[in-house]
């Protein structure tokens, strides 16, 4: 029985003694299912009771088996009583705080005829307070369709209190299939099982699992397969063969029971292989002497040999020669037992069954971690091991093994000198799914207590949270660094520079291991609002994007911004010390598309402290492995030469298998890829596999797919059910450059979709398809759906004109409806507005979207968060043609906020020259409007920057005219700061006298209007006169270097 089934099983308690009187199952990520007359029973009441319980009634329960004793208070939020039918008695609990990390909601599956079945279940009957186990036999469903259940023995026994709302597994299935409910109350009780397809009528989010599923065989057929095997091998095939293919929901043919009495076998054998779509023929030593003969004449009558090669299977169940006649097929391999599991995948592929992959079995992480993020594996991660070894000997600070020439090539020598490791690698190459495997089944939680795995690909995962959430982590821990932290003091009331000192004195103590995933997003390159539909080039919409070669120091020709460089002085600032400073114990690890310039000296060399590993295409052998993982039949050269075809990218392989399960001729054979069109360069290849995965999908699929492209992050159920109602014209008919369709059907391939909306009937369908062909990824524990980063833009660009705009429309609505906050606390607090915003934007609402930006998220954005760079990957989206045109707004007064408000973030960040054009064409705005005082204002601003990158000319001229305009106006107030800091541009500029004149009429003005404050930053800048007096060295690079204007008037009007 799957112990993470176990894991998820509820210990409910009585309110008066705290006695355990009952079981639930973790059904969502706080939802528990249990029994109606268990919560009956927890809060006092007779069990059959039928009204819900008062509102305030809360149930205690724990989860025994990951963490015996933590108990959780949970509330009623869904109810059906006790029917006096033996019906309802269901209820769901939403529990007050996250369940413990071990206890990770299973999905169901949903029983068909299970009658023989064997299960287990596992619940608190009275004196086994701890739990347990106990197994039976499953029946047929009685009048109200509820399944009975049998124990196997006396002992065995589960009609009892405390097994009531428990789940009960199908050893046969491996799966979940249903709720135990007690019966009859009293003296006499019987068990029943609440099968899942009631308990998902009753709560419809209820995960299923992902079922097998068999297309119906074509019109022509009857079957869609027949059994050919010999009597020795009768035991096998008609138990486990046949029950296996029939579970897959195939229409089998099988002697034994469909051959009519007193017919002819010949006759009969011949019907069989033409009315079934396959035939598997089941070879053994028994089979060739005694069957061959027969069934290959009957094969040679039947079927031309096209048709034989299309339709025969080979399954080898015992080492043999086989015939020539079938030589040349590739038989399913049933010899080994270890490979058993991949032979199963593989036939059931071959008969056109959308399987469960199977998928990888992780160890479960230690509680003691901190992973804040888990990562959603895909299925079926084979090899990299001399990746992994290359990490592992990096985190034990060892050499690596090198007792060969190419191992030493492979590895760079490693130490306990080198705390800081970069994985880098382009999209697609699997940097996290690497990094998580090695985690879960490398790394030793003996030596490495304290782990945080941090991902940044989450919208609401800024450095400052990482500070914030892995300091809380640490102090629960008992880690600090008395050196550092202040008395008493909780970690949002410390200021980021004291977090980081905080982290790195942690850090400089063993035992540690801090894994950021994704950190590119805190790069320049990858920061803004489109990160997400940002593959490894820059995206067309986004003219100021140049995203480098990742070696590369280059900067961007237009904004004189490093792509590599932080967005956040802390992440920099944090890099750069794990890097460079000495005697550092713990270690951290970063995957990013991009090494930060942080971790390199000049020259783009790495700082001693930091190695890189740079990951580049799979070893051909683990690309076979992983086909074979995927049940893709075909030899090792056959598959090596197809993954090569594609640079053994994975990303592309794994599309690739997706294509070559999904065929509709060669289903799961390697033969598939041969339709595909190889014939352009390599890149274009890996383009063309995504391409035509995209293509071959039906219209409703692709709609499905593109629209959840416009989420940035992972998306719940209820979010792509929201969207399936989305209205989107249909695209229209486009005609395909040539590729294998048009080979396969002799013209080019129009595509004319039907003008259709999603339908919520078939969303589980399309969201299976989409899976299956590993373009959708969906985490199961955490149950929500993602794309990876190339897969959302290539699926987005798809989206155009109105069907975009309807697609960011129908979010906006969603994100409209979702609860606002009602204290922002933190930045991540603003994610709910943040994204609204965005889908603003993206339907083309700039008005509207402005007008939000400035009502509910300017404020505390600017005044309380001081979070100018995410301004500014805000602010830029309203400028659609580039910041040399105006912002897209219909108001001129709403342009002139824009660009002060982008201008004042630019300039504040530390970059006044984007900041300089924006001031520039904000005062022709408000010149053209005579608006004189916030003219004088927006002069100043516009100096001051000037000032900052040297052009001290233009800086006089404009704090001239400024002082001109407050003079006109008669403002005192603006016309001394005017005097102030023209006479700190002529400072600047090494005149001293006409400096002094300025300081001097400014200090007047500022004495006789008391502003002590005032004079004191006089008194400042005539110290730095006379300072730059006595140095007579002033050059533009020092005066680049100079700060801004600490008088705050950004911003004022």
């Amino acid at each position: 029985m799957s112990e993470n089934y176990k894991n998820a099983i509820a210990r409910i308690m009585r309110n008066r003694d705290q006695a355990p009187i009952g079981a639930g199952i973790l059904v969502g990520t706080r939802q528990v299912l249990t029994c109606a007359h268990v919560v009956n029973s927890a809060i006092g009441r007779r069990v059959e009771v039928a009204d819900p319980p008062p509102a305030d009634a809360r149930i205690m329960l724990d989860f025994p088996l990951p963490a015996p004793g933590t108990f959780l208070p949970a509330r009623v939020v869904k109810w059906e009583g006790p029917r006096a039918d033996g019906g309802g008695d269901m209820a769901i609990l939403a529990l007050d705080s996250d369940p413990p990390p071990n206890a990770i909601p299973v999905p169901f599956s949903i029983p068909g005829d299970v009658w023989g079945h064997p299960f287990r279940t596992f619940g608190f009957p009275e004196h086994h307070l701890q739990g347990r186990d106990a197994s039976g036999v499953l029946r047929g469903r009685n009048a109200i369709q509820r399944l009975m259940m049998e124990p196997t023995n006396s002992a065995q026994n589960f009609a009892l209190p405390g097994f009531s709302g428990t789940g009960v597994w199908d050893e046969m299935l491996g799966a979940l299939i249903g709720m135990i409910v007690l019966g009859e109350y009293g003296a006499q009780m019987s068990a029943f099982l609440i099968p899942a397809d009631q308990l998902q009528a009753f709560w419809p989010p209820l995960r299923l699992a992902q079922k097998p599923s068999a297309p119906a065989p074509a019109a022509e057929f009857k079957y869609h397969v027949f059994i050919s095997y010999t009597r020795a091998d009768a035991d096998w095939v008609e138990t486990t063969l046949l029950t296996r293919l029939e579970q897959a929901g195939l229409r089998v043919f099988v002697e034994f029971r469909d051959i009519e009495p007193g017919a002819s076998r010949v006759d009969e054998i011949q019907r069989a292989v033409i009315e079934s779509a396959k035939t598997l023929v089941v070879l053994t030593p028994d089979y060739l002497r005694d069957e061959w003969t027969i069934f290959g004449n009957v094969m040679a009558k039947s079927l031309d040999p096209a048709a034989r090669h299309r339709r025969l299977i080979p399954l080898m169940k015992r080492e043999c020669e086989p015939p020539l006649y079938i030589a040349h097929l590739m038989p399913v391999d049933f010899t080994s037992p270890a490979r058993e599991k991949i032979a199963w995948t593989q036939l059931l592929t071959a008969l056109g069954v959308q399987t469960n992959h199977p998928t990888n079995e992780p160890t479960t992480p230690p509680s003691s971690w901190f992973l804040a993020h888990p990562y959603g594996m895909p299925p079926n991660f084979t090899g990299r091991a001399a990746e992994r070894e290359r990490l592992t000997n990096w985190l034990e600070g060892r050499e690596p093994h090198a007792s060969t020439a190419a191992q030493r090539a492979t590895y760079q020598k490693v130490g306990q000198n080198k705390p800081a490791l970069v994985i880098r690698a382009l999209g697609g190459f699997g940097k996290s799914a690497l990094t998580w495997h090695w985690l879960t089944h490398d790394v030793d939680a003996r030596r490495w207590p304290h782990v945080v795995w941090w991902s940044f690909y989450e919208t609401q995962a800024s450095f400052g949270s990482f500070l914030v959430e892995t300091l809380d982590y640490f102090f629960k821990k008992g880690l600090t660094v008395y050196t550092f932290q202040p008395t008493n003091q909780p970690t949002n009331q410390l200021t980021p520079r004291q977090q980081v000192q905080i982290l790195l004195g942690i850090l400089a103590q063993p035992g540690t291991l801090l894994i950021l995933d994704g950190f590119e997003r805190e790069l320049r390159a990858y920061s803004g609002l489109s990160a997400a539909y940002q593959g490894d080039d820059p995206l067309p919409s986004d003219p100021q994007s140049a995203i480098r070669n990742p070696q590369s120091p280059i900067r961007n020709p237009q904004s004189q911004i490093y792509d590599r460089d932080c967005i956040s002085p802390l992440a920099e600032h944090f890099l750069r010390s794990i890097a460079s400073l000495p005697h550092l114990q713990s270690k951290v690890l970063l995957t990013t598309r991009l090494r930060p310039t942080p971790v390199e000296a000049r020259g783009g060399i790495l700082l001693t402290g930091c190695d890189e590993l740079e990951l580049t295409a799979l070893h051909p052998d683990d690309a076979v492995a992983f086909f074979r993982a995927q049940g893709i039949r075909g030899t090792r050269a056959q598959i090596q030469t197809a993954c090569a075809q594609y640079g053994n990218h994975p990303l592309s392989l794994r599309l690739l298998a997706g294509l070559i399960l999904d065929d509709l001729q060669h289903p799961g054979d390697i033969e598939a890829a041969k339709q595909l069109d190889v014939t352009d360069d390599l890149r274009q290849r890996q383009h063309h596999v995504l391409e035509t995965a995209y293509t071959t999908l039906d219209t409703v699929q692709q709609k499905l797919l593109s629209n959840i492209a416009c989420f940035r992050g992972p998306v719940f159920h209820d979010a792509i059910q929201a969207i399936t109602q989305i209205k989107t014209p249909a695209p229209p008919t486009v005609t395909k450059k040539p590729g294998f369709l048009s080979r396969l059907f002799g013209h080019p391939t129009e595509v004319k979709p039907e003008p259709s909306n999603l339908q919520p009937s078939t969303l589980t369908t399309d969201l299976r398809a989409l899976i299956s062909r590993g373009l959708l990824h969906h985490d199961r524990a955490k149950n929500t759906y993602d794309l990876h980063p190339i897969v959302r833009r290539y699926a987005y660009d798809r989206l155009t004109g109105d069907a975009r705009t309807n697609a960011h429309a129908g979010l906006r609505d969603y994100f409209e409806a979702v609860p606002k906050p009602e204290k922002v606390g933190r930045l991540e607090d603003l994610e709910p507005l943040i994204e609204l915003y965005h889908h603003m934007v993206r339907a083309g609402q700039f008005d509207e979207a402005q007008n939000f930006y400035r009502d509910r998220l300017s404020s505390p954005l600017y005044f309380q968060f001081g979070a100018y760079q995410t301004e500014i990957e805000l602010l830029r989206a309203l400028f659609p043609d580039g910041e040399s045109q105006p912002p897209r707004l219909k108001d001129e007064s709403d342009q002139a906020w824009t660009l002060n408000a982008l201008a004042n973030s630019y300039s504040l960040s530390g970059q006044p020259r984007q900041a300089v054009p924006l001031f520039e064409r904000l005062n022709d705005i408000l010149e053209k409007a005579e608006d004189k005082k916030n003219l004088a204002i927006g002069l100043g601003n516009l100096a001051d920057d000037q000032r900052n990158i040297g052009a001290l000319r233009e800086a006089e001229g404009n704090h001239r005219r400024r002082i001109a305009l407050c003079r006109e106006i008669e403002d005192e107030f603006w016309e001394a700061i005017g005097h102030q800091e023209l006479g700190r541009v002529l400072v600047y500029a090494g005149r001293w006298g006409e400096a002094e004149d300025e300081l001097a009429k400014a200090f007047e003005i500022d004495a006789k209007r008391q502003d002590v404050q005032a004079q004191g930053l006089i008194w400042a800048y005539r110290a730095l006169r006379a300072l730059m007096l006595g140095r007579g060295d002033l050059t533009p690079a020092f005066v680049s270097r100079m700060p801004p204007s600490p008088y705050g008037e950004r911003g004022s009007w």
